[in-house]
């Protein structure tokens, strides 16, 4: 964001009635017609929760998952000194009477607050010194019930469910007695009328030399708190702005064999950045990847310069900057509530949801249904254009059958949902679907899980897989999902019925699974020997393969190519096996294996040359 600057709010201009073109009354009639549907569409949100509750809920869940302390910067230039005197600050006593002290950090937009403050609070010293820590990133959107539920739940790192401030201030004030705490208050924009009184009520039951550091822009928020000192980050010098731009526009090629670049840099440097760091970054950033003299000056002499002042210039250069479709993405991005952090996975599929990405398929929409709920509702099934659908961590206990009917749907995420029993039985009907995860679900019963997966040929994700001893739940629904990647966990595999069944989950094809995970119930009685052995055997996954778990495996030694050198690029083993196992593979010829469990197999007393791939005598290692 920029500087600080007024804006007059002025009213809309409308043309005149007389100036508008003859109405059409086709038009007329398709408007109508559009505006019934768009009336369909809002009742059936409503039915379905997304009314003003959802964005209500929104607001408060984008709130808790900004509250980052993660360092996004290894190294900060030219704040040495801030940051001895704000450490001083930090362990110096209170102010007599009061048993917390508070610390405000003034400065524009893009000079470095948040970075600053974030090295601060990771400090060795700092973890030491107090007995408890928060930080809650407090925006423009000053609400004291919501802010203060977000500091009692980063102190405690668990929810709540209150319904009142009273509530939440009174466990607030339990976790905070006679502990030194430090509480971060992140981007405070204003506290309004009395905000500040009310929101620190419950910290004067702290320890003796507790501090909240407070970051903002406005100096008008510290004399709020009744704060006539703070802390004014300044602009960085000239070197320390070359150190931040140059460090990122020179990171793939050698400075000094661009000499006329860096001349263009240092002009942009001086008369461009400004002082801010992140203006530095940016245009550094920008020009990493522009190789012409033409393109630098471009960006030195852009009329922008003239435009705005501050962090914007920098900003939206950077955008305009960027490909087409890339424009498109961070467009999106405008209608997220300030202050969302974002997991680049999620930004992604979303992204992809919507289309923004382009795709065999292309063309999406995303509708996210993230409300408050313990069932899904068979009028979902009216969603026909839903795109992503994520109910993680809720506790639904079933996903209905008409879930099944939304056949543009390309993300479907049921994790952690630990209540989870049924799933839709027709789920390979969703021929689009590409994104499929219930991490930490556990559906006991085979005849709850879906049928027909292997339809499912678009699907890039799969992390669990029960095999049954039906049909459309057999091991062979795997052999045409040829674009599963990451990693898969395959369970109940003495349901495999010999090795032709085995043979059919065709794993060698899928070159972009590098983790794989073979579980058989260590409750099943065990096959033929020879029979669990020739099942692994044929499901031999690609040599690209990075992980292979192995548990409740009942043969007596393991098939050959568990072990073999090609899997070069093998990192972690963990074979699980029974008492019944005698030997093991030959796992010494891994070059790359760093991690090797071995559990279970008592009968396995030593290990000799074999163990690296060689033939030998009496030469053998106890374990």
């Amino acid at each position: 964001m920029a500087e600080e600057t007024t804006m007059e709010r002025r009213p809309a201009k409308f043309p005149r009635i007389s100036n508008i073109a003859p109405f059409n009354f086709k038009s007329g009639s398709k408007l109508i017609e559009i505006t019934s549907q768009l009336q369909e569409v809002a009742t059936k949100g409503k039915e379905l929760g997304l009314d003003k509750r959802l964005v209500g809920r929104m607001s408060t869940d984008l709130q808790q998952r900004s509250q980052t302390t993660c360092l996004k910067e290894p190294h900060i230039h030219g704040r040495d000194k801030d940051i001895k005197q704000i450490m001083e600050l930090l362990f110096g006593d209170a102010p007599t009477g009061t048993s917390f002290d508070v610390i405000p950090i003034v400065g524009m937009g893009g000079i470095g607050k948040t970075i600053l403050t974030q090295h601060i609070y990771n400090h060795d010293q700092v973890q030491k010194h107090f007995n408890l820590k928060a930080w809650v990133c407090v925006s423009d959107d000053f609400e004291v019930m919501r802010i203060t539920k977000a500091i009692l739940e980063s102190f405690t790192h668990c929810s709540w469910n209150f319904s009142n401030l009273n509530e939440v201030q009174v466990q607030l004030s339990k976790t905070l007695a006679g502990k030194k705490f430090l509480l971060v208050l992140d981007d405070v924009w204003d506290y309004g009328h009395d905000g500040w009184n009310l929101l620190q009520s419950p910290f004067g039951v702290g320890a003796p030399g507790s501090k909240v550091i407070v970051t903002t822009r406005d100096r008008g928020v510290a004399k709020q708190m009744g704060m006539d000192k703070y802390h004014n980050l300044h602009n960085l010098s000239y070197d320390d702005c070359w150190l931040i731009f140059s460090q990122h526009a020179f990171q793939n090629r050698n400075i000094e064999e661009c000499q006329e670049l860096e001349s263009i840099g240092k002009k942009i440097v001086e008369n461009r950045c400004r002082g801010l760091p992140l203006a530095a970054r940016a245009l550094g950033s920008l020009l990493c990847c522009k190789q012409e003299e033409r393109e630098w000056k471009a960006i030195l002499n852009s009329d922008i310069w003239n435009e705005e002042s501050g962090i914007l210039p920098a900003l939206k250069l950077s955008y305009l900057h960027l490909p087409s479709h890339l424009k498109t993405c961070i467009s999106y991005c405008a209608i997220i509530p300030k202050d969302y952090e974002f997991r680049k996975t999620e930004l992604v599929l979303l992204s992809m949801a919507q289309g923004l990405i382009e795709q065999p398929k292309g063309g999406e929409q995303m509708k996210d249904l993230g409300c408050n709920i313990d069932e899904l509702p068979d009028s979902i099934g009216d969603l026909k254009h839903l795109r992503y659908l994520d109910v993680s961590h809720y506790g639904i206990t079933r996903l209905p059958d008409i879930v099944a009917t939304l056949y543009n749907l390309q993300v479907l995420f049921l994790k952690f949902c630990r209540r989870l029993q049924k799933l839709s039985l027709n789920m390979g009907r969703l021929g689009n679907l590409r994104y499929f995860d219930m991490t930490g679900v556990h559906i006991p019963s085979l005849e709850e899980m879906s049928l027909h997966i292997g339809k499912l040929t678009n699907l890039q994700t799969l992390p669990n897989f029960m095999v049954g001893k039906d049909c459309g739940r057999k091991i062979g629904e795997l052999k045409n999902l040829s674009h599963i990647r990451g990693a898969i966990y395959i369970s109940r595999l003495e349901n495999v019925n010999g090795v032709k069944d085995a043979r059919d989950a065709n794993l060698m094809s899928k070159e972009e699974l590098k983790s794989l995970s073979l579980e058989w119930d260590e409750s099943h009685s065990s096959q033929n020997d020879i029979v669990e052995r020739d099942v692994l055997d044929v499901m031999r996954p690609s040599k690209l393969l990075e992980r292979l778990t192995i548990n409740g495996y009942g043969s007596t030694k393991f098939p050959n190519w568990v072990g073999e050198v090609s899997f070069s690029k093998m990192v972690f083993m963990r074979l699980k096996g029974r008492k019944c196992c005698t030997s093991l593979p030959p796992l010494g010829q891994l070059p790359l294996l760093k991690n090797l469990y071995i559990e279970g197999m008592s009968a396995i007393k030593r290990l000799g040359c074999e163990f690296y791939g060689q033939q030998c005598g009496a030469n053998l290692s106890p374990l």
